[in-house]
């Protein structure tokens, strides 16, 4: 999908003013003095799905639905099929996410290596119910402490 940078009258630190959002390069929405430009929301739960789950969302999809309500940035859940649980299936769901018209974030999966969050670097990590029935509690203590000394949020 291609980028849009909008220029336009926003109201910012208290007074009305003309604003440029988004890269250069990007097509231009010009807004006139008549409309003004308002922030969107960020959704840091969504499943965006597809790869084996195509039939209940896709990341295109998904993100031209979140643009239909305002949403301009979200953070894709890891329960995709396959779990999106190793530093490799991390890069790729996040290059594919790179091309949609949405900021993406990509919350990952519980590695059972935790070796795999020091490949991958992920800026969150999301532990489900079963993460603790499959690998144990102590394995997730593992998890935050790992985290804790990659700067990674641990999200349950």
């Amino acid at each position: 999908m291609e980028c849009i940078r909008i220029e336009g009258r926003a109201y910012v630190g208290g007074r009305f003013t003309r604003v440029k959002l988004g890269k250069e390069g990007c097509r231009t929405l010009q807004f006139s003095n008549d409309y003004l430009i308002m922030p969107g929301m960020v959704d840091l739960h969504v499943h965006f799905r597809d790869w084996g789950l195509a039939h209940k969302e896709t990341l295109a999809g998904g993100a031209a639905a979140a643009l239909a309500g305002g949403v301009v940035a979200v953070g894709d859940m890891p329960n995709t099929k396959p779990h999106i649980r190793t530093a490799e299936l991390y890069r790729k769901r996040l290059e594919e996410g790179s091309k949609l018209p949405v900021t993406y974030r990509l919350h990952m999966g519980v590695p059972g290596d935790l070796s795999e969050l020091d490949a991958a670097r992920p800026g969150s990590v999301k532990v489900y119910p079963e993460d603790v029935e499959t690998y144990g509690w102590g394995h997730v203590e593992a998890l935050m402490r790992r985290c804790s000394s990659l700067g990674c949020v641990v999200v349950f």
